[in-house]
């Protein structure tokens, strides 16, 4: 922008430092500004950051986000035995080819999906989910390999009056699930009251009271509800509540309130928890031959900065059989 606007006077390096602290005050406007994303702060603390030690801001003068610095997820490697399939002959009599790898055997390309022994379930064939989830029940976890599902259920059931609160045209047939405009922008601004209600229900530790009671108004006729999966038992749910911290569960849904359409996806593999110590997770499981996408970046980002603990597991072959 410094090149592009009138300098009024200014030499270039003064010109730079008048458009970063134009950059500044707007990065400062958005973390105030209450229709600004909760998902976005990270990225606004970190520019204002920046650009404070860019225009050579005295430190006293500094924001500190301290308090929101974000937690690298711990990194655990989960040994287990892979299984690779043999390759099958193509129509001229040559085994197929999918470059590398030994011969007879297939090489898993990157992001696809590989094959493991479950320990816990006979050595079974199952995913590299499966095959983590088993070993964290094995340290005394309960778990779901739920990619999402349990969110969303929760959310469903936390926010099931305020999904259906009357907005005109957001309803047009009975036999909608949702309103229409869950999926958009519109959704959050629309019921501001309703939805930071209910955030401060949940924060102050209403869930477990809210999710039993729509468990028992929905439950026998199983109300078809954007995102709530029934077959969820609902001690487990009730067990899940009670290990979030209400703050951290909190903004879990405020993230989803306000951007249900676009961050469906990207939340950990797995979600585990703990009653007796009282403590929830998420484990977001990796192959060899796999990579945190963007999304599941930014999801990470989330859960670390709401407190909620997130593990990466690796997953290593420390034994790989042909079948």
């Amino acid at each position: 922008m410094h090149a592009l606007s009138p300098d009024d006077g200014r030499n270039e390096e003064t010109q730079k430092k008048y458009w970063k602290r134009i950059a500044l005050r707007t990065c400062e406007d958005g973390l105030q500004d209450r229709n600004c994303h909760l998902i976005y702060h990270h990225d606004l603390q970190k520019r204002i950051s920046k650009l404070e030690r860019q225009l050579n801001v005295p430190k006293r003068l500094q924001h500190d986000f301290g308090h929101v610095r974000l937690a690298k997820p711990v990194e655990r490697y989960v040994k287990g035995t892979r299984v690779e399939k043999e390759r099958t002959p193509s129509r001229n009599g040559r085994r197929s080819s999918t470059g590398g790898g030994e011969a007879g055997m297939t090489n898993p390309r990157r992001g696809g999906k590989t094959i493991w022994l479950d320990p816990l379930e006979d050595n079974g064939e199952c995913s590299v989910e499966a095959m983590c989830l088993s070993f964290y029940r094995s340290d005394g976890w309960k778990g779901y390999h739920s990619e999402g599902g349990i969110i969303r259920t929760l959310f469903g059931y936390l926010f099931y009056d305020v999904l259906f609160t009357y907005i005109p045209n957001v309803f047009q047939t009975a036999f909608q699930t949702c309103p229409l405009d869950l999926h958009t922008d519109a959704f959050y601004p629309s019921r501001f009251s309703e939805v930071n209600a209910r955030l401060n229900e949940i924060s102050n530790g209403a869930g477990v009271e809210i999710l039993k009671r729509v468990h028992g108004q929905e439950k026998e006729r199983q109300t078809c509800v954007v995102g709530i999966d029934w077959g969820f038992e609902i001690e487990d749910l009730v067990e899940i509540v009670e290990c979030f911290e209400g703050e951290a569960l909190s903004t879990i849904c405020k993230v989803m309130a306000q951007e249900y359409g676009q961050r469906g996806g990207g939340i950990p593999d797995l979600f585990l928890w703990d009653k007796e110590r009282g403590e929830c997770m998420f484990a977001e499981v990796k192959s060899e031959n796999d990579r945190l996408s963007d999304t599941q970046r930014l999801w990470i980002d989330v859960l670390s900065g709401a407190g909620v603990k997130v593990e990466l597991c690796n997953a290593v072959a420390k034994e790989v059989i042909v079948r």
